[in-house]
């Protein structure tokens, strides 16, 4: 297991650096830079501006400037954003928790409200109930997270004349005031990401509900929460884990919406701000976190396969 687990993050390497290069080359490629626009509308002359660049190292070519960052990625620099003047090191610590407290509390709120939908839906297949279930997973589907989150500022504020704060206070400063701020981006974040996972559940179980094995332990007398819980749904949860692993990548897209909409200082707003901005250093740092959560998340994915079903062996 830890020769497998040591070779996956080794494999993650030249996919993340390819990751880096890529957005690198495409912020490049945009015209301009964070000069530009930092000295857009002032009176500097060219040769000011020129100068301004060369001290920022913006006249150096792209491939030393990207190998450049890379080493004083090695030596835990992240680097200082040309356009604020502030460390990105220290921009993370302020914005980590708002993302982070976002996607964990957001992919918990999916999996509570989708996988008991699922099972419902599937031992009551045919029936009012999976319709209802089935209808509120497609809607979840077709619905994109900001159409969803702009509706319900609207509802909120004009029936019950509740408008969602702005900002973010960490929840160990002040949980009252850190839930009142977060509970309705959280609760958008769960409910879209739990439409795909609630129909992967029915359609799984649903499978496993009508394998060979099942039909015996209904023979044998079991109830239907010991055929369910004890011999189906284990087996069923095997193609669910690979859809949490692709939904927590999902839910970083939804997250960067959610952020601009409700004002939230995290991860996603940051890296928008960044683009346009044509902020190259602390768009890197934010894509370089991204890509490692994904890399995180996928190896976490394949583990759990081995525990969900012995037979699997990871080598």
């Amino acid at each position: 297991m830890h020769e497998y687990i040591l070779r996956r993050l080794l494999y993650s390497i030249p996919v993340v650096f390819f990751t880096l290069v890529i957005i690198f080359l495409i912020i490049n490629a945009i015209p301009g830079d964070v000069v530009d626009v930092q000295t857009a509308g002032t009176t500097l002359s060219e040769e000011a501006i020129a100068e301004y660049k060369r001290e920022v190292g913006l006249d150096k070519p792209l491939p030393l400037r990207f190998f450049s960052w890379l080493g004083d990625l090695a030596r835990g620099d992240l680097g200082t954003s040309i356009f604020t003047g502030v460390k990105v090191q220290t921009e993370l610590e302020r914005r980590v928790p708002v993302t982070l407290q976002l996607g964990i509390f957001g992919l918990t709120l999916a999996m509570i409200i989708a996988i008991p939908l699922g099972i419902i839906s599937a031992i009551r297949a045919n029936t009012p109930i999976d319709y209802v279930a089935r209808f509120l997973a497609i809607g979840g589907l077709a619905v994109p997270n900001f159409v969803v989150a702009v509706l319900a500022i609207l509802l909120l504020s004009k029936y019950l004349n509740y408008f969602p704060g702005v900002g973010y206070v960490l929840p160990w400063v002040d949980p009252v005031e850190n839930f009142r701020l977060m509970w309705l981006p959280v609760l958008l974040v769960g409910t879209a990401q739990s439409a795909s996972v609630a129909r992967m559940v029915r359609s799984t179980l649903l499978e496993v509900l009508h394998s060979d094995y099942i039909r015996t332990a209904w023979s044998k007398g079991l109830r239907e929460r010991a055929v369910v819980m004890r011999h189906a749904i284990r087996n069923a949860l095997i193609p669910v884990i690979t859809i949490i692993g692709l939904q927590a990548r999902a839910i970083i897209g939804g997250i960067v919406l959610i952020e601009i909409v409700f004002g939230k200082p995290g991860m996603g707003s940051w890296m928008v701000e960044s683009i346009f901005r044509r902020d190259l250093i602390p768009l890197q740092a934010i894509i370089l976190l991204f890509a490692l959560t994904v890399v995180v998340v996928n190896l976490i994915v394949d583990i759990s396969y081995s525990w969900l079903d012995p037979r699997i062996r990871l080598k």
